[in-house]
This record gives structure tokens, sequence and C-alpha cells, in this order.
């Protein structure tokens, strides 16, 4: 029997239908999965309530992410 285990294993975590909901249609527009915008909520979150003094604006570069736009669709023509 191996004893590796993969470096990343995810974790069953309950959300509201409507937070999946949200994640999803943003996931979408941000080509990310469900679970990556979920991550990326979470680790923005967990960012700004550690540093409350920082905009939200400041706190993408530092942790080095990006969004898009409220409305923007990339996958528009």
């Amino acid at each position: 029997m191996s004893s590796a285990l993969p470096k990343h294993r995810g974790v069953p975590v309950r959300i509201s239908d409507g937070l999946y909901a949200d994640a999803k249609a943003q996931a979408q527009r941000e080509f990310r999965t469900i679970t990556g915008q979920l991550e990326y909520w979470a680790r923005l979150g967990q960012f700004i309530c550690a540093h409350p003094e920082v905009s939200t604006a400041e706190a993408l570069r530092r942790l080095g992410l990006s969004c898009a736009p409220a409305g923007d669709d990339p996958t528009a023509g």
C-alpha cells in the first residue's frame, strides 16, 4: 500500500444554494472552477478582515489577484 498522498486534498463544506449559484456564475465569468472562485473569495475576505485599513483594490494587488469588473462578461463578443 502506497503512503503517498496527493499534495492537496479537498474537504467537503456545506454552503447555501445561493452562494453556490453566485460562485458558479462568477466562476464562469472569471474562467475559474467553482471551487477556485470560492477559494478566491475566501482568500480575499480573509485578507480584508485581517487588514481592514486596506482597500479592496490594494488587497487584490497585495495578494496578486485580479477580477473582472461587475457586469463585465469576457465571453461576450
